[in-house]
């Protein structure tokens, strides 16, 4: 089975640690679709190499990614997705967009906007989806 490449962005000028930022893009990718139980990742030397960081910054998020029961390691193989994680990918789903969700409540109640002023936008967008975009 061939590695899957993954693209990421990586940021080291943001608070968070560059580890955490490849665990959570890795969950992101499970929870859209991009990456499907038994994909291989690419190595932990491939990963480094092709992002310019420290090996031990994979390995701590392909351990992390492990211990949630998102990947499994076969030793002299490689590091693959799990069965668990097409399960996971459903409530990781929820969680961003819960996560977007709560820094959208944020940002209306910085402008002042009242919990039923909220309501209504929210409910604007999820039935008219194209009313908020541009063009």
């Amino acid at each position: 089975m061939a590695e899957t490449s993954l693209l990421l962005r990586l940021d080291p000028t943001r608070a968070e640690p560059l580890y955490a930022q490849i665990r959570a893009q890795i969950k992101y990718l499970l929870a859209s679709g991009g990456l499907r139980a038994h994909d291989e990742l690419p190595s932990v030397r491939a990963l480094a190499e092709g992002y310019l960081i420290n090996p031990n910054t994979v390995v701590r998020a392909y351990s992390e990614l492990e211990r949630d029961g998102l990947v499994y390691k076969k030793r002299g193989t490689g590091t693959f997705v799990s069965e668990e994680a097409t399960d996971m990918a459903q409530t990781e789903k929820q969680r961003i967009v819960g996560q977007r969700l709560r820094e959208a409540i944020d940002e209306g109640r910085s402008l002042g906007l009242t919990e039923i002023q909220l309501r209504q936008a929210f409910d604007d967008q999820l039935h008219y989806p194209d009313s908020g975009k541009e063009g």
